[in-house]
């Protein structure tokens, strides 16, 4: 399935765990199966620049699904919102880099974070 197509299918769900702006340089834990989002302040309207990843984080790890833009529709050459999302599928850590740039590759600004995912334990728990 073409990841265009697969981010319009998981794109109407909400995210188990989200990153922002102010996550840059940090670190996150999730879980296994969960579906995670990295949100960002996006000036494509007065920059002309747009984010995508640099690099690939280890997809054994965690799957990139894809990504999208929103505009704002409350004014025009409002900031917007970029989305990356992703799939925890396996226990490790991983580096997600993040870059927002235009065509002529000229650097923007840079959105690094590192992603722990840890296998998921089953409370069975005593009734």
């Amino acid at each position: 399935m073409p990841l265009a197509c697969l981010l319009l299918v998981t794109g109407c769900s909400s995210p188990d765990v989200a990153a922002h702006d102010s996550d840059n340089g940090g670190h996150v834990t999730i879980h296994k199966g969960d579906i995670f989002d990295i949100v960002l302040t996006d000036d494509y309207p007065t920059s002309h620049c747009q984010w995508h990843e640099e690099g690939s984080p280890d997809a054994a790890i965690l799957q990139y699904l894809g990504s999208r833009y929103q505009w704002d529709t409350k004014a025009p050459a409002a900031p917007g919102i970029h989305t990356s999302r992703y799939k925890a599928v396996g226990a490790g850590t991983v580096h997600v880099a993040l870059v927002q740039e235009d065509n002529a590759h000229t650097v923007a600004r840079r959105y690094a974070l590192d992603v722990t995912v840890q296998k998921r334990i089953i409370d069975l728990g005593a009734a």
